[in-house]
C-alpha cells in the first residue's frame, strides 16, 4: 500500500470513528452506567436509547434491603431534582432536550422501595410454640439424651394443640 492509501485510510478510519461516535452519542444507543452522589447517597443507574433503565436503578445494593430502599428513595429525589433543575434552565444544545426528557420520565414514573425494620412487639404465643419447638428439636440434633427428648416432644406437642385451637371455629 502507498503512502498515500495508508493516509487515506487512516482518515476515513477517523472519520467514520467520529461520526459512529456523534450517531452513538445522539441515539445513545449504548448502555452507559451511572454513580451520582445524592443527598450523601451513591445512586447507581443504567440508561440507554435516553430512558433510565429501571432495574438498574441502585441495583448494587438489592441484597441489603434497608440500604437499597434508602437508595431508591434518593434516586427518586435525584431524578425530581435532575428534571426540575433542567425545566428552570433551559440550554438549546440538542443534548438538553434528551436528559430533560430522560430524567422527568425517571421522575413520573420511578417507584422507590420503602423498607423499614422494627420490633413486631410481643410475639404470640403460637409463634413462641413454634420457636421452642425448633430450639428443641436443634437441639436433639446435636445431643440425643432423653430429657432433650421429652423436652422436645412436651414443646412440640404444645405447638401443635395451639396450632390444632387456632384452625378449629
Amino acid at each position: 500500500m502507498d503512502l498515500f492509501a495508508m493516509i487515506f485510510a487512516s482518515y476515513l478510519e477517523i472519520v467514520s470513528g467520529s461520526v459512529y461516535q456523534q450517531m452513538s452519542d445522539r441515539m445513545d444507543t449504548e448502555i452507559q452506567a451511572m454513580i451520582v452522589k445524592h443527598d450523601e447517597q451513591e445512586v447507581s443507574f443504567s440508561h440507554q436509547i435516553w430512558k433510565i433503565k429501571q432495574s438498574s436503578v441502585c441495583e448494587n445494593d438489592k441484597q441489603n434491603a434497608l440500604k437499597y430502599s434508602k437508595c431508591t428513595q434518593a434516586a427518586k429525589s435525584l431524578f425530581n431534582a435532575s428534571c426540575q433543575y433542567l425545566q428552570a434552565n433551559p440550554k438549546t444544545h440538542w443534548k438538553y432536550q434528551k436528559l430533560k426528557n430522560m430524567y422527568c420520565n425517571a421522575a413520573l414514573s420511578y417507584q422507590p422501595v420503602n423498607a423499614a425494620i422494627s420490633w413486631s412487639g410481643k410475639e404470640d404465643k403460637l409463634k413462641t410454640a413454634k420457636r421452642k419447638c425448633s430450639m428443641a428439636t436443634i437441639a436433639l440434633m446435636d445431643n440425643d439424651k432423653q430429657e432433650l427428648r421429652s423436652a422436645r416432644k412436651k414443646a412440640c406437642d404444645n405447638y401443635k394443640k395451639l396450632l390444632e385451637a387456632q384452625k378449629s371455629p
